[in-house]
């Protein structure tokens, strides 16, 4: 136990440096810098305005101040409570907006990395592996490809669920399985999206029997425990259903076909590391090659990787960009899952970019990482780590984009704030037929929120 211990805290350490120098252009900015000045600072502003929510005028939580005069504005994107409540004690001390993204990357990057060393460490019993695999969770650029969109960046309680799992399967105390439950609804009224991909992660259990049987033997408190969680989930997003029928508001099939991968793009530079292909021919040839495959674990791990992909591709097959049509009888596409569950699954229909689902992907391949550098010898481990290392940096810097946005508002707003009771600011929102003029509007936005509510 003090070796685990101890190999925990280096891992920590280690990875809280890493998380430094990969964030290094934002964090020497911390109050004045994104990786994205469009979607980044909207989503900035949206965690500004549920902190002044709930530390003000609660009740205004789901009325947020745009599209007026369209009542539950904050339904039309993600909730992003969970990074809001991370954030609320620097930014009511600082009064600095953008230093709710600065530490929500920060948070998210290091302990996406840290708690699936945890996880793996306990699974496998090999801190080496383990450090690796966490290593590939969190710098790997699939993760850092989502730096400007902290609702899909903010991933770091999908492992800590899994070591939850892990730690409630040997010691089969409740208190790991309420852990589960939190990490789950930390997840989830962050962005449901990252709700269901929790879910496809942790499915990775159902192969393992132990898991099934551990599940079959306190089926009612886990059933209690999901009741509730979901329960509560359900009451915190009833708001979001209600604008929906409001407002009729859903995405087309085809908008879901037109933001998914075609097949030739799944290994893109830009989402997915040039080392996931040799993790799974190497994953391949642990699993076939040495017979692993009453591994169920592992095999699990493997199944769930091909569904990110599968998903990934979202309603019908596409090649280039085009879609992929059955020539005879009648031209028609192909089908995928994504189209099944765009019909079924709660939430689908909002979604926006299927190819988001590669964080399925993301994760199996940590574990699948894990696996093969298990039992690996001290120095082929510290070569690879330099390599792994280098090459996440390397592929990080197509990624880091940054934008300046000055904290400080110009005087008309401090004058706005003194005589908002007689007066009435008309914002526009950013489009994307803005161009450049996008970002401006998404200034304004976080500005107007100066001495709101």
């Amino acid at each position: 136990m003090r070796l685990w211990k101890i190999s925990s805290f280096v891992a920590f350490i280690a990875y809280a440096g890493v998380s430094i120098v990969f964030l290094f252009p934002i964090l020497r900015h911390p109050f004045s810098t994104l990786f994205d000045p469009y979607d980044g600072l909207f989503i900035t502003w949206t965690m500004d305005w549920v902190i002044r929510a709930f530390t003000t005028v609660p009740t205004l939580l789901f009325h947020a101040p745009i599209f007026s005069p369209y009542r539950y504005a904050l339904t039309f994107s993600d909730p992003m409570f969970t990074g809001a409540l991370l954030a609320l004690p620097f930014v009511l001390l600082t009064h600095q907006p953008i230093i709710a993204s600065t530490i929500n990357l920060f948070l998210a990057t290091m302990f996406t990395a840290w708690f699936s060393f945890l996880f793996l460490n306990i699974h496998l019993g090999d801190a080496k592996a383990a450090f690796l695999g966490g290593l590939y969770a969190g710098f790997s650029v699939t993760h850092l490809h989502y730096l400007g969109h902290l609702h899909t960046y903010m991933v770091q309680f999908i492992p800590l669920g899994m070591y939850a799992w892990m730690r409630f399967a040997r010691e089969e105390k409740l208190r790991w399985l309420i852990l589960l439950a939190v990490c789950f609804f930390a997840q989830v009224i962050n962005s449901p999206f990252t709700g269901y991909v929790f879910i496809g992660v942790l499915s990775i259990f159902l192969f393992e029997k132990k898991s099934r049987s551990m599940m079959k033997k306190y089926w009612k408190k886990i059933g209690v425990i999901a009741f509730v969680t979901l329960g509560i989930t359900a009451l915190i997003y009833l708001p979001y259903i209600y604008s929906a029928k409001l407002y009729n508001s859903y995405r087309t099939i085809r908008d879901a076909a037109h933001f998914s991968l075609s097949i030739d793009e799944l290994f893109d530079k830009q989402r997915i590391s040039m080392l996931a292909v040799v993790i799974f021919l190497w994953s391949a040839h642990i699993f076939i090659g040495k017979k692993r495959w009453k591994d169920s674990f592992l095999c699990g791990t493997i199944i769930v990787a091909c569904a990110g992909m599968v998903l990934a591709l979202g309603p019908a097959l596409k090649f280039q960009t085009k879609t992929v049509k059955i020539p005879f009888p009648i031209s028609f596409p192909i089908p995928l899952p994504y189209a099944v569950l765009y019909e079924i699954a709660p939430g689908f229909r909002a979604f926006r970019t299927p190819s988001r689902w590669l964080v399925l992907t993301h994760f199996s391949l940590a574990i699948l990482l894990a696996y093969m550098t298990h039992g690996m010898s001290r120095r082929r481990w510290i070569m690879l780590a330099v390599v792994l290392s280098a090459t996440f940096y390397l592929e990080s810097q197509q990624l880091r984009h940054t934008g300046r946005f000055s904290p400080t508002p110009p005087p008309v707003y401090t004058w706005l704030q003194q005589m908002r009771y007689t007066s009435v600011a008309h914002v526009p929102t950013y489009l994307y037929t803005m161009g450049s003029f996008g970002q401006k509007e998404v200034e304004r936005m976080v500005y107007s929120l100066d001495g709101v509510p």
